[in-house]
């Protein structure tokens, strides 16, 4: 992998994403395989269960090739998504969370499943499909103080070092 500056933009918002995800992430466990499935065969889904309402649904697109020369990929231009729901869970929301906002994606239950318009898959990502109304809210929360708490770290250290740097002059 050459590390270039857009190799370093979307590993920064994959981190962010995962950061933002991590209370969910933290308590999920992994369902069987087939529970998550995408028609076309280049679009690989797997599903963590992260408590009784709640579901990440992991979007892999293995439309690619990874060379000495050089990483490309097709994207995935309209994916629709299935998962298996366990007995008694409700959604009311799928959501991809950015570290700049949320983005909602269209959803129904069928039977016993949920299906996802999840549109243009790139490389990949990761979706939020929850039963919690202040689920979204709540994680958005806790990254944005996060954020706030470790800019004024830095801040508070810089100043510190600009303090340090003036004595030693």
């Amino acid at each position: 992998l050459q590390w270039t500056p857009e190799v370093e933009t979307r590993m920064k918002e994959l981190n962010g994403r995962l950061e933002i995800a991590g209370p969910v992430l933290e308590i999920g466990h992994p369902v069987p395989d087939e529970w998550g499935t995408a028609g076309g065969g280049k679009l690989m889904v797997r599903t963590l269960l992260c408590g009784p309402e709640t579901l990440v649904v992991t979007l892999i697109n293995t439309n690619y090739q990874a060379t000495a020369e050089g990483f490309s990929y097709e994207a995935i231009p309209d994916a629709t998504v299935r998962v298996t729901l366990p007995p008694d869970t409700e959604i009311a929301h799928c959501f991809a969370a950015h570290t700049d906002t949320s983005v909602s994606f269209p959803f129904q239950v069928d039977g016993n499943e949920l299906v996802i318009e999840a549109g243009r898959v790139e490389t990949g990502g990761f979706l939020i499909c929850t039963g919690d109304a202040e689920l979204e809210a709540s994680l958005r929360g806790r990254w944005d103080t996060l954020v706030a708490h470790r800019l004024a770290v830095r801040e508070r250290r810089r100043a510190a070092f600009d303090q340090k740097l003036a004595n030693v002059k």
